[in-house]
């Protein structure tokens, strides 16, 4: 196992499940959440979500268990919603998508 030294402005938080599996995996820049990523008990990618300086931005992504698929996806921009958010099921087929601008815009789910 080869280790690599990070930068002195990351850090990561890691949970680990008692079976030895990673549960939660968080990054850290200059003491600030950058991304989260959390797994199931059988070490596959359940979600992941990424942050600046603590809040979210960036895409938030939610996996099927089974396949590690994207079911759902969507974009905060400063801790909200805005941007694209998309619903597929388990065939990888699109269910709903919408469009949200500064956290609105939930009635706006086009199935």
């Amino acid at each position: 196992m080869r280790l690599y030294k990070l930068p002195k402005t990351e850090s990561h938080n890691l949970r680990i499940y008692p079976m030895g599996g990673p549960m939660w995996v968080q990054q850290y820049t200059d003491g600030r959440l950058a991304l989260s990523k959390r797994y199931s008990l059988m070490q596959c990618l359940c979600s992941s979500q990424q942050y600046r300086d603590g809040v979210k931005h960036g895409w938030f992504t939610d996996y099927f268990h089974q396949s590690n698929q994207i079911q759902y996806q969507s974009h905060y921009c400063n801790g909200r919603q805005d941007g694209p958010t998309q619903q597929w099921n388990l065939n990888g087929q699109l269910l709903a998508h919408a469009s949200f601008v500064n956290g609105t815009g939930f009635d706006c789910w086009i199935c």
